[in-house]
C-alpha cells in the first residue's frame, strides 16, 4: 500500500469514542489532506514544512530532480504517467509513492505497477457506466476539479456523482479563495484532499482544515443487486379439470 494511500485511510477513519471515567480525549486526524503541485525540490520542502501532506510534480521535474527527491518526508508522485517501464524504475528509485492517471492518456499497464498508488483525473465528461467502471480498478482516488465558491447546490450534486459512482475518495483542486465553511462542504461529498498549486496557500489551507470540526463523512454502502434471472415468473399452476363420467 503506498504512503498516499494509508493517509487517506487515515482521514476516512473514524475513531470510536473512547468510555469511562478518567479517559482523557482522543487525538483525531485532520478531516482533510494538503497536497501541494511544485515544481522544484525547494518548493516542495517548503511545503512540507508549511503543513502538506504530500506532494505531486510534473514528470519532467520529477525525472529531473532524480535523487534529490529521497530526502523528502512527505509522500510525493507524478502527474503525468511516465510512458515507458524505464521511466517507471528509475522514479521507484528515487521514491515515487503514487501516480495521477488520466485514462485517454496513461498506458493500462501501469494498473499493474505493484507498490505504486494510483490516482485517476476522469474526464469531465465521463459517463456514469465509465465512472462506475473507475471503482472496479485498483485505484486509491480520483482526482476532480472543485468549483469556486460560492458553491451551488447543484455543483455539489456534480461533485458528488463522481465520488458515489466511483465509490472512491476524492482529491480536489481548489480555487485560491477558500474557507472552512466551504472545505466542509467538500468533505461531506466525499473529498479527503485539497490540491493546490500555489505554494502560498499551503499554510492558510492547513490553517483551515484545523479549524474545521470533526464532520460525519459518509460511509459507502453496496446496495443489494439482485439478477433479473433470479426473479424467473412462474405461471400459476391451473388445476385440471376431472373429465366427465359418460355414463
Amino acid at each position: 500500500m503506498s504512503r498516499l494511500a494509508q493517509l487517506i485511510r487515515r482521514v476516512m477513519r473514524r475513531e470510536s469514542v473512547p468510555l469511562g471515567f478518567g479517559v482523557g480525549a482522543r487525538s483525531t486526524s485532520p478531516p482533510m489532506l494538503v497536497v501541494a503541485m511544485v515544481s522544484h525540490e525547494q518548493e516542495a520542502q517548503r511545503a512540507i514544512d508549511q503543513g502538506a501532506d504530500a506532494i505531486v510534480l510534473s514528470l519532467e521535474a520529477a525525472q529531473g530532480l532524480g535523487e534529490a527527491l529521497r530526502g523528502l518526508k512527505a509522500p510525493w508522485g507524478v502527474y503525468a504517467a511516465p510512458s515507458s517501464p524505464t521511466q517507471l524504475a528509475h522514479l521507484r528509485e528515487a521514491g515515487l509513492d503514487f501516480l495521477v492517471l488520466r485514462p485517454q492518456e496513461s498506458d493500462a499497464t501501469l494498473l499493474l505497477a505493484e507498490g505504486v498508488g494510483l490516482v485517476v483525473e476522469p474526464s469531465p465528461a465521463a459517463s456514469d457506466l465509465e465512472l462506475r467502471l473507475l471503482g472496479e480498478l485498483p485505484l486509491d482516488a480520483v482526482l476532480v476539479q472543485a468549483p469556486p465558491p460560492p458553491l451551488t447546490v447543484s455543483q455539489l450534486m456534480s461533485l458528488r456523482r463522481i465520488t458515489y459512482l466511483c465509490r472512491l475518495p476524492a482529491l480536489a483542486l481548489v480555487p485560491p479563495e477558500t474557507h472552512p465553511p466551504y472545505l466542509r462542504c467538500l468533505v461531506e461529498m466525499g473529498v479527503v484532499g485539497a490540491v493546490t498549486a500555489s505554494l502560498g496557500q499551503v499554510e492558510a489551507l492547513r490553517k483551515a482544515i484545523s479549524s474545521m470540526p470533526p464532520g460525519k463523512r459518509r460511509e459507502e454502502r453496496p446496495e443489494p443487486v439482485v439478477p433479473l434471472t433470479a426473479v424467473s415468473a412462474v405461471p400459476p399452476e391451473v388445476p385440471q379439470e376431472e373429465p366427465e363420467d359418460a355414463t
